[in-house]
C-alpha cells in the first residue's frame, strides 16, 4: 500500500506539471556551457537572512516502536519517572502518557504536522521563532479512550510559542570554512505559552544544530539546489581532497574549500556534447553520458537534464541523477532527482520548486525522500516562504538573553523544566529568584 501511495504520488507531481516535450537528446555545447555556468555559479553568497516559511510534514514510514525506543527519557520526563522506578497508579499514568504520545506523532505523521517559524541568522547567531498546527486529530477511534484534538491552523498572525537562539564563537565560525559539524558553543530558550526562560542550553540540547550558514539551511529546505554531483562529473579536481573531506560539503556555499577544488572540465563537456560517455574515477569501470530534454511545463520551457551510468563490470545502466532549469534562467532550477544505486527505479529524492519571484527563490518547495532499499515514500515536505530578506541587517538585540517582562527564569535546560501533556502541568521546575 506504501508503494502504491509512493508512485501515484510521483505520478500525479508528474502529471502536474503538464509536461509537453521531445525525445532525451545529445545536448548541445551551448546548452552544456549553460548547466555548466549554472553548477559552478550557484546562487550568490549570503550572509544573513530573516525568512518567514511554513512547512507541512508527512512521514508514511512512522515506526511507532522505534520512535518508543528513542524517546524513553521524554517520556520519564512526562511521566516522572522510568516504568521500573514507578508502581501502582503512578505507572499506570506513566503507561498512559507514553502510549498517548505515541498515537498523538503516528496521527501527526499520518495526516501531516504544520510549522511555521522565523529564522534569522548572521554569521555568529541563529534564532528560530517557531509554532505548530495539526489537522483535527482524533486519538484512540473507538475505544474507551477516545479523544478528539481540534484542529489548529497557522498563518500570518498566529504567535509563536518558543523561541531559541544559538551562539557560535569567533573560532568556531572561521573554522565553518572545512566544517559543518560545529555545535554552537551556547544557547537560550523562550516558552511562550508557559512564560518560561531557559537561561542555558545544555550540551544534548545542542547536537545536530545546523552552524549559521545560510546556505545550508536554505538548502536543508530543498529552496538552493545541491548541485554537487554535477561538479564532480563535470568538473576536473586541481587538488588532492584533504582528510575527510572526500564528499562535497552540504551548504552549497562556494566558499567551502572541497568546491574549489573542482575547475569545470572542457574536454568532458566537448565528449558529452558529442553524445560520447567519459569516464568516472581511475579504474575505467563506470561511466557517464548526459541526455537532455526541452519540455514545456506549464507556462515554463524547461531544460531538463539526466545523467546516466553505465557500469561496464556488470553491463547495467541507471539514471543517477536529473536536473531541471528554466530554459531562459538557469538560477531557476525548477526540479532536482537523485538516485540510490543500480538497482533502484523509483528515486531516493525529488524535489519540485515553483512559483519564484524576481530573485529566482521558489516561494513553494516539495520534497518526497524515499526508502532503501523498498522504495517506498518515507517522508513528503512541503515548504512554502512567506517572506524573506538576504544580507539584511538584522539587529543584535534579537539574539541577547532578555526574556520578556513577567517570565519565570529556569537556570538551564538540566534543570527539571515545565513539561507538558498537551498543556497540562505534569512537574514543577525550580526557578531563580
Amino acid at each position: 500500500m506504501n508503494r502504491l501511495y509512493a508512485l501515484l504520488v510521483f505520478a500525479l507531481y508528474v502529471l502536474s506539471l503538464g509536461l509537453s516535450g521531445s525525445k532525451a537528446d545529445v545536448p548541445n555545447l551551448a546548452q552544456l556551457d549553460k548547466l555548466v555556468q549554472a553548477v559552478w555559479a550557484g546562487q550568490p553568497v549570503v550572509h544573513s537572512l530573516d525568512m518567514v516559511i511554513y512547512q507541512e510534514k508527512r512521514n508514511p514510514e512512522f515506526d511507532p516502536n522505534f520512535y518508543r525506543s528513542t524517546h524513553q527519557s521524554h517520556f520519564d520526563h512526562l511521566g516522572g519517572g522510568s516504568k521500573a522506578e514507578l508502581k501502582g497508579k503512578a505507572l499506570e499514568d506513566r503507561i498512559a502518557i507514553e502510549e498517548t504520545q505515541v498515537e498523538l506523532t503516528r496521527k501527526k505523521a499520518e495526516l501531516g504536522e504544520f510549522v511555521k517559524e522565523r529564522i534569522r541568522i548572521t554569521e555568529n547567531y541563529v534564532r528560530i521563532d517557531r509554532t505548530s498546527g495539526n489537522p483535527e486529530i482524533t486519538l484512540f477511534a473507538g475505544t474507551p479512550r477516545e479523544e478528539r484534538i481540534p484542529a489548529r491552523p497557522l498563518g500570518s498572525e498566529t504567535a509563536y510559542t518558543r523561541t531559541t537562539v544559538y551562539l557560535w564563537d569567533a573560532n568556531q565560525v572561521r573554522a565553518l570554512g572545512s566544517s559543518v559539524r560545529v555545535r554552537p558553543s551556547k544557547g537560550f530558550e523562550y516558552d511562550h505559552e508557559h512564560k518560561v526562560a531557559v537561561a542555558k542550553l545544555e550540551d544534548d540540547r545542542l547536537l545536530g544544530v545546523k552552524p549559521p550558514i545560510v546556505r545550508l539551511w536554505l538548502s536543508d529546505f530543498g529552496i538552493f539546489p545541491d548541485l554537487s554531483p554535477w561538479i564532480t562529473w563535470l568538473g576536473t579536481r586541481t587538488d588532492p581532497s584533504p582528510s575527510g573531506q572526500e564528499t562535497l560539503g552540504a551548504t552549497g556555499d562556494f566558499r567551502d574549500p572541497v568546491y574549489r577544488q573542482f575547475v569545470p572540465d572542457k574536454q568532458k563537456v566537448e565528449l558529452l556534447s558529442q553524445g560520447k560517455p567519459i569516464s568516472l574515477g581511475n579504474d575505467g569501470q563506470q561511466w557517464l553520458q548526459v541526455t537532455v530534454v526541452v519540455e514545456q511545463a506549464n507556462q515554463v520551457r524547461l531544460d531538463r537534464y539526466e545523467a546516466v551510468i553505465s557500469d561496464r563490470r556488470t553491463g547495467q545502466q541507471y539514471t543517477a541523477a536529473v536536473v531541471a532549469f528554466d530554459a531562459a534562467d538557469y538560477s531557476k532550477c525548477y526540479q532536482e532527482e537523485y538516485y540510490y544505486s543500480l538497482q533502484r527505479v523509483v528515486p531516493a529524492r525529488v524535489i519540485s520548486r515553483s512559483d519564484f519571484d524576481g530573485r529566482g527563490i521558489p516561494r513553494q518547495t516539495v520534497v518526497l525522500h524515499y526508502d532503501f532499499p523498498s522504495g517506498r515514500l518515507k517522508g513528503l515536505f512541503t515548504f512554502r516562504i512567506e517572506a524573506i530578506e538576504l544580507n539584511c541587517d538584522i539587529p543584535f538585540d534579537v539574539f541577547e538573553f532578555a526574556p520578556p517582562k513577567g517570565y519565570q527564569i529556569a537556570k538551564s535546560s538540566r534543570s527539571p523544566l515545565y513539561y507538558y501533556r498537551r498543556g497540562e502541568e505534569v512537574l514543577a521546575v525550580p526557578m531563580e529568584d
